[in-house]
C-alpha cells in the first residue's frame, strides 16, 4: 500500500534470510508492474506478507548436527532421560541462536555433550542452567528466570 492509499500486488522477489540487527527487520524486495511510471523511486509504503505461521524454538547453533545424509539434527532427552533425535530445519538465524522447526512444543534439548552420547542411550541429567527465550517485559531488560536465578 503506498502512501496515496493505492494498493498494488506483487511476488516477492527477495527476502532476507536474516534480520536486520538495529531493527530486527527483513529485507524484501518484490517485483510489480509500472507502466505508467507511477510509483517512483524512494516512494514510502507499507507492505503485507502472507506466510504460513511456524512453530519454532530458538537454540543455540552449537547443538545442531549434521547426520550423514545430509540433514541437520538436535539430540533431546525424553521423560525416561533416554537422547533421542530430532530432524530439524532453520528458520532464521540471530547472533547467537538460530530458529529451528520439527522439534516438539515442549523438549529437553542437550546443550552440552551431544557428541558423547548415543541415540537410545539412558543419561544421568545434569541442569545447570534454564534458558527462557521469553521476550523481555521487565523495566530493567532481565526476564524474570534470569533475575531469580541471579538473585539466588
Amino acid at each position: 500500500r503506498l502512501f496515496s492509499g493505492e494498493l498494488l500486488t506483487s511476488d516477492l522477489y527477495y527476502t532476507s534470510s536474516k534480520a536486520d540487527s538495529a531493527n530486527r527487520a527483513f529485507r524484501v524486495e518484490a517485483v510489480f508492474d509500472n507502466p505508467d511510471n507511477r510509483v517512483l523511486a524512494d516512494l514510502t509504503g507499507s507492505v503485507t506478507i502472507q506466510g504460513q505461521e511456524h512453530m519454532a524454538h530458538a537454540v543455540p547453533a552449537a547443538v545442531l548436527s549434521l547426520h550423514a545424509e545430509g540433514y541437520l539434527f538436535v539430540k533431546t532427552l525424553n521423560a525416561d532421560n533416554l537422547v533421542e533425535s530430532h530432524r530439524v530445519k532453520i528458520l532464521a538465524d540471530e547472533a547467537n541462536v538460530v530458529w529451528v522447526e520439527g522439534l516438539p512444543s515442549e523438549v529437553r534439548l542437550i546443550v552440552r555433550g551431544s557428541e558423547y552420547v548415543g541415540i537410545g542411550e539412558e543419561v544421568e541429567v545434569s541442569l545447570d542452567e534454564t534458558v527462557d527465550f521469553t521476550p523481555d517485559t521487565s523495566e530493567d531488560g532481565l526476564t524474570d528466570e534470569v533475575e531469580q536465578a541471579e538473585q539466588g
